[in-house]
């Protein structure tokens, strides 16, 4: 049975539990209570109504989808007509040949299970929307209403209310209907808990997945900067070594070309009888004709006038 005011006669939240007939109720309700703590009494009646009509779409989709494979089919015994010849239904004589899911066949906790997750906001105050296995716990409640309803109340169709049951005078149909009830509320307890077991693991493997990332992250950006690090002091080290090389080359280059031009000067008499600058500014115009490096005149000169000493002093 779906949900329909159980909770009229059962509060969920703190209804007791009747020890009799079936001393395993009250730890039903107990864990059901449980998994479904942090909600009011409100909620979860909410959670029922959607729960219930979850289970009531999933079968009113189920049919539709067997009414239009029949038509695809051109089964057409097994529809049923309207004067206008318009598909109107099934054919209830043959409806329990086919095979589709029914409220006859088909379990409200197999119904639910196959339809769980398809509402949100279901509360008008803004509360978080019910966590899968809440659904199930609350329909775990409201099995457990229907088992104490059928052996507590029986409803008087005269004055429209429920009227207490004397125990004595209970039937066996009413301990089987009960009993049945009973069943499917430990049933949809225990899926609700396997639910929430599956969510917590769930999370927790997340989270571990989450704490290996961080410290995956935190190893490899580790390794990442020391081989930065290595990299640009390897960087550092081959600029020294090239500006030493730079360096001793622009240094050889330029004592060839001062021997040259000091050569020069040493086999011209002419030059020599120059001042230094005039004597620099001609043999930096002859550096320019040779393979050697260039120097400016004013370089030359000091070259020149450096010479002239250091022979002087000889």
């Amino acid at each position: 049975m779906s949900y329909w005011r159980q909770f009229k006669n059962f509060d969920p939240v703190n209804g007791q539990v009747p020890y009799w007939p079936f001393g395993k109720l009250s730890g039903v309700a107990w864990r059901a209570r449980s998994l479904l703590r942090n909600r009011t009494k409100d909620q979860i009646e909410q959670i029922a109504n959607t729960a219930s009509d979850s289970i009531d779409e999933y079968f009113r989709q189920a049919k539709d989808e067997e009414i239009a494979r029949l038509e695809k089919e051109q089964e057409w015994e097994f529809l049923e007509f309207d004067v206008d010849g318009n598909v109107r239904g099934l054919n209830s004589d043959r409806e329990n040949e086919l095979d589709f899911p029914t409220s006859d066949n088909t379990s409200d906790l197999d119904a639910l299970s196959e339809s769980v997750g398809t509402w949100s906001d279901i509360f008008d105050d803004g509360s978080p929307d019910p966590e899968d296995y809440e659904y199930f716990a609350a329909m775990a409640l409201w099995k457990l209403a229907d088992a104490i309803y059928k052996v507590t109340y029986s409803y008087d169709f005269k004055t429209g209310v429920d009227v207490k049951k004397d125990r004595q005078k209970l039937t066996p149909s009413d301990l089987s209907v009960a009993g049945e009830c009973a069943i499917e509320a430990m049933e949809a307890v225990c899926h609700a808990a396997n639910l929430r077991d599956a969510r917590r693991q769930e999370d927790r493997y997340q989270e571990k997945i989450k704490a290996a990332e961080k410290h995956t992250s935190a190893k490899v950006q580790k390794a990442n900067d020391a081989k930065w690090e290595a990299i640009q002091a390897q960087e550092a080290k081959q600029k020294s070594e090239n500006a030493k090389k730079m360096a001793a080359l622009s240094k050889a280059s330029r004592n060839k070309s001062m021997a040259s031009v000091l050569s020069q000067w040493d086999q011209d008499a002419a030059l020599q009888k120059l001042s230094a600058a005039k004597a620099g500014n001609k043999l930096s115009n002859w550096l320019a004709s040779q393979d050697l490096e260039f120097f400016e005149p004013r370089t030359v000169s000091l070259w020149i006038s450096a010479h002239k000493k250091a022979k002087s002093a000889d």
